[in-house]
């Protein structure tokens, strides 16, 4: 740790000015024995076991102290901005006081109450029972004594995973770190492999949120052009823009690659493209299935799913719109943003398809794909699966340690914190120490 005096100056300056979410509710009822309260415990003491224990408990203390004023000034602009939208389930003074009862009593932000669908959920309301976006990834290691998630986190790894027990999964055509090719296929090999592909898409092998990825098309000319993700580096993007935004040739792109390895470790995949009974958005990223799965014992249990709906200017998923998926039938409800805004809509745009009623392709096949790809993964409780429908079938893109719990409650206005979440969790919670891994 830096000197203590500059180091509680720059946390203290950091407190004033970021956002509201706690690190775990705050609430008296973590000190009773109810289930979800467990839940929430257990999520609580992972952050503040994670790193510095000091150092998280100076930094709690500081956010607890702006907490009361920072929340009660953005409970009132919410309460300005979307009570409105959501009056017929209770009335806009109602909102705004469950907001600071919620914020000051439980640690659960005025934000979360529109993003997470609290606002338009039955009372009364269990706070307990909700899960704040970003404590998905404490839950993900509370059970773990290996931290750091490589089985997911690196891609390299999690590819050889899936085709170790049959899971499908994108191929990988090429590996470039620190400034040339690595791995087993040799710069030739690439360069074959980039004129047999017409479309093909590059990650970093260890990065989320749609950070540093690269959609490489080819043209009618034979040459590629590339299309960053909205969601670049500084160093990724300027390195990108000294090759310019004109066709690139194949032995351009190699150097490109090269380059761009030097920011970070990079895989080339082909392009998926999407089921032709999708909605058709108009854009060329993939619309990938959130599916969140937990394992009980030698049984996954599929907890909420949704489809994300990527606009048209993107080519990552994550940045668009979600629809909820009925897990028993594979239907598409409303539409919405994972943002504060509690609107909701039956179409993908103000033009764009219905979404409503939409059934999802392979859906059995999917449900399948998902239990057999967490089997492969048996010391993991919950994840999060991104996983394409392709013409030939689902494929799985990647599992994710945080995967938005805001996006899976909002839609049914329904707590995650369920019987079938616990039975998952408790399952863990009584497993012996040494059995975890």
């Amino acid at each position: 740790m830096p000197n203590p005096l500059t180091y509680a100056w720059t946390r203290l300056r950091s407190a004033a000015t970021r956002s509201y979410s706690l690190p775990a509710p705050l609430s008296w009822r973590l000190l009773l024995p109810d289930r979800a309260t467990a839940v929430q415990r257990a999520m609580l003491l992972e952050y503040l076991q994670t790193g510095n224990t000091f150092a998280r408990l100076f930094d709690l203390g500081l956010a607890l102290i702006f907490w009361p004023w920072k929340s009660l000034r953005r409970a009132w602009t919410l309460t300005r901005l979307h009570a409105r939208k959501v009056s017929r389930f209770r009335s806009r003074p109602l909102q705004f006081l469950q907001q600071i009862w919620l914020a000051w009593c439980h640690g659960v932000s005025p934000d979360m109450y529109y993003q997470m669908g609290m606002a338009m959920s039955p009372s009364p309301i269990r706070p307990m029972e909700w899960m704040q976006n970003g404590h998905a990834s404490l839950l993900s290691r509370v059970f773990r004594k290996d931290k750091k998630l490589l089985e997911i986190n690196d891609k390299l790894l999690f590819a050889e995973i899936m085709r170790k027990h049959n899971v499908a999964t994108p191929d990988i055509l090429g590996v470039f770190a620190d400034g040339k090719p690595a791995g087993p296929t040799t710069g030739l090999q690439l360069l074959e492999a980039l004129n047999r592909r017409n479309d093909l898409y590059v990650k970093p092998i260890r990065a989320s949120v749609g950070l540093n990825q690269l959609l490489l098309r080819r043209q009618d000319d034979g040459a590629w052009a590339c299309t960053p993700s909205t969601y670049s580096s500084p160093r990724f993007s300027s390195t990108l823009a000294k090759f310019g935004k004109q066709s690139l040739e194949t032995s351009q792109i190699y150097r490109l690659m090269c380059h761009l390895s030097s920011v970070c470790p990079l895989i080339i995949q082909p392009r998926l493209v999407n089921h032709p009974n999708l909605p058709d958005l108009g854009g060329p990223a993939l619309q990938a299935v959130r599916i969140l799965s937990g394992m009980r014992g030698q049984e996954v249990v599929i907890l909420r799913a949704l489809l994300r709906l990527p606009f048209r200017d993107q080519i990552a998923s994550q940045w668009g719109v979600n629809s909820a998926v009925d897990l028993e039938t594979g239907l598409l409800g409303s539409t919405f943003e994972d943002y504060p805004d509690p609107s909701v809509s039956e179409r993908f745009s103000p033009e764009g398809p219905v979404i409503v009623g939409f059934q999802v392709p392979c859906w059995p096949e999917t449900l399948s794909l998902v239990s057999r790809a967490h089997l492969a993964l048996p010391d993991y409780s919950f994840l999060g699966w991104d996983i394409a429908i392709t013409p030939t079938g689902p494929a799985v893109i990647e599992a994710n340690g945080n995967y938005g719990f805001s996006s899976l409650q909002k839609p049914s206005s329904a707590p995650i914190i369920d019987e079938k979440f616990l039975s998952v969790f408790e399952y863990w919670a009584n497993r012996p120490k040494a059995e975890l891994s």
